[in-house]
């Protein structure tokens, strides 16, 4: 870094670093790199090359600029000459300067022709690389000098450590959010999407189902075979939620005995069909016995409302859901209740 401190651009070099450890997202780590390096050297394009998943090839992933259009659905085999010298001798590269130590590489020349004036590869965890493309500044036509490419390479070594920091505060972030025993989503991840999917709904008018059921009688699982069974009994139903729920739905555990699933583009037919047959799975359901060799089975009574026919903040669609909820246990337990059926019943009554 001693080139770099020399050159005046070195400021900039540190409110970019400092800039990059501050993001927590891996997409916005890579627009703001690629972006941020275009911006401080004036390139007409950058962009960068990223592994595919279950592939041997690099991807053109993120970019910015004009002029790299012909690279777009370009791949890079991870066998080529120039993948292996920057995996031997990692640096930021002129790229005319690589054609004779590539022995003129194809891809290489590929980058070389569309106009990118440098490369450098992009460490990332598990010994993988990116490859940082860089065209030469706006009307210039000197290449970019030895500060440069340092600089240029110290930034791309830092993103794995920002991947690594990345990954730590999602491990810690999941941690936060999730239930430990039934490794479902808790109460506070379930608030927090429920206002997000609320807000999604009502920007592009679709129905959002929400279902509150619990398990019936789950005291008397306690009381008869003690609380270690009824949180065995719990982190199966956990389990068996998750594979009975489409991907877009978020299953969360609302507290003691209760759950919620959120379900996105569903209105009331949809989303008392689904909770029909769940009901009907459960009530089928062997549930083991952690410590005996009875077989146990359960019920569930649950409350359905939906957005926006019921309710249009998040507090007022779990009230109703709530209070469906209530109603299906009045009604004898094993049994969902729509809210819409309850509003329904109740004006009857007020006829009379």
């Amino acid at each position: 870094m001693n080139h770099a401190e020399k050159s005046p651009m070195y400021k900039h070099y540190f409110e970019i670093s400092s800039k990059l450890f501050r993001i927590y997202s891996v997409d916005t780590l890579f627009e703001t790199f690629v972006s941020s390096l275009r911006t401080l050297f004036g390139a007409d394009f950058c962009f960068l090359y990223l592994p595919a998943e279950k592939s041997r090839r690099l991807q053109m992933s993120f970019m910015c600029g004009t002029g790299f259009e012909e690279l777009t659905d370009k791949e890079i085999h991870r066998k080529s000459a120039i993948f292996d010298l920057l995996h031997r001798k990692p640096n930021a590269y002129v790229t005319k300067d690589l054609l004779e130590l590539t022995d003129n590489d194809f891809d290489l020349q590929a980058l070389y022709q569309s106009g990118t004036e440098l490369i450098a590869p992009v460490s990332m965890p598990e010994n993988k690389i990116g490859l940082l493309g860089m065209s030469k500044r706006s009307g210039e036509t000197s290449t970019y000098s030895l500060d440069d490419r340092e600089m240029i390479f110290s930034l791309s070594q830092m993103v794995e450590i920002i991947l690594e920091n990345i990954h730590q505060f999602k491990k810690i972030e999941e941690l936060s959010y999730t239930d430990s025993m039934t490794k479902l989503y808790n109460y506070r991840y379930f608030y927090k999407r429920l206002n997000e999917e609320i807000f999604r709904a009502k920007r592009f008018k679709r129905f959002l189902g929400l279902v509150i059921f619990d398990i019936d009688d789950f005291k008397v699982f306690n009381d008869s075979f003690g609380h270690q069974t009824g949180d065995h009994i719990l982190r199966q139903l956990g389990s068996l939620l998750l594979e009975s729920v489409r991907s877009i739905d978020i299953v969360c555990r609302y507290g003691g005995e209760e759950f919620c699933i959120i379900m996105p583009e569903s209105g009331e037919d949809s989303c008392s069909h689904f909770v029909e047959r769940l009901r009907v799975k459960l009530t089928k359901h062997i549930f083991e016995n952690r410590f005996g060799d009875e077989k146990l089975s359960i019920t569930l009574s649950a409350g359905c409302a939906i957005f926006p026919s019921n309710a249009r903040r998040c507090d007022r669609l779990i009230y109703c859901a709530d209070m469906a909820l209530l109603e299906a246990k009045k009604a004898g337990r094993n049994k969902c209740c729509i809210y819409s059926e309850l509003k329904q019943k109740s004006k009857s009554k007020h006829r009379k």
